[in-house]
């Protein structure tokens, strides 16, 4: 193992498109589908692309910490936002995340306020919440911010290795917008993951939801932008 690798941040995304601002803003090098690196700060970064779902994330998560050493454990990605004063690519900094009815696991206090920003509970589920309705309930119950599909894995993962973790999530849809029908229609609550080929091929079959998709890109590319953002002023601090 490379000694510039023991303190090395290690970086779980789940999806290219979440990704793929990120590394071009902290120029990473390496190849998609396996290990992309990088620097911010004089902080090595390593980083996986997890696939979407806890258990894709976890596997990715425990591979930073066994094969590269990595000291601290980190995941970026889009989540819906529960707390209705969040708005379209807000950053949340998670202050701790809980799954179902699991008791919360919360993360680095000092590392989340050194990243500064909106901070909150984040809730980890495999189903959607695709109506404000939805929304409104799940902030009611949990108190939670914001919604996602990966974050309580990493983090049960960096709390069984005794390693510090902190998760940001960009808001993609408000508290108070449904998801489009092109993603609830294809999305596998029993594996907690997007059917994204039979997703891009129903696509193929309904352009009139592509202004929709392309609503969406355009709000896209604030939130990779901010998220990028995060991620650098996160993995610099993390010193």
């Amino acid at each position: 193992m490379p000694c510039s690798e023991t303190a090395a941040v290690g970086l779980v995304v789940a999806l290219w498109d979440e990704l793929r601002p990120i590394a071009r803003h902290l120029r990473l090098r390496g190849r998609v589908g396996r290990v992309l690196r990088g620097n911010v700060g004089g902080v090595p970064l390593v980083v996986r692309l997890s696939g979407v779902g806890r258990d894709r994330a976890a596997a990715a998560a425990r591979l930073l910490l066994t094969q590269h050493g990595c000291g601290s454990l980190l995941t970026a990605g889009y989540g819906g936002a529960l707390d209705p004063t969040l708005a379209v690519a807000d950053v949340l900094v998670a202050s701790a995340v809980q799954r179902d009815e699991a008791p919360p696991v919360v993360s680095s206090a000092d590392w989340a306020s050194a990243v500064g920003g909106p901070t909150g509970l984040v809730w980890t589920t495999s189903r959607l919440l695709a109506d404000p309705a939805a929304k409104a309930a799940a902030h009611a119950a949990s108190g939670a911010a914001v919604v996602d599909l990966e974050t309580a894995a990493v983090a049960a993962v960096a709390s069984e290795q005794g390693v510090p973790w902190l998760g940001l999530r960009a808001v993609s849809d408000t508290a108070n917008e449904a998801l489009p029908v092109f993603v609830t229609r294809h999305f596998d609550e029993q594996r907690g993951e997007l059917r994204l080929y039979a997703m891009f091929a129903w696509l193929l079959l309904h352009p009139r939801q592509w202004p929709v998709v392309a609503d969406y890109a355009r709000r896209q590319q604030r939130m990779g932008r901010a998220l990028a953002l995060a991620v650098a002023t996160a993995v610099e601090r993390r010193r």
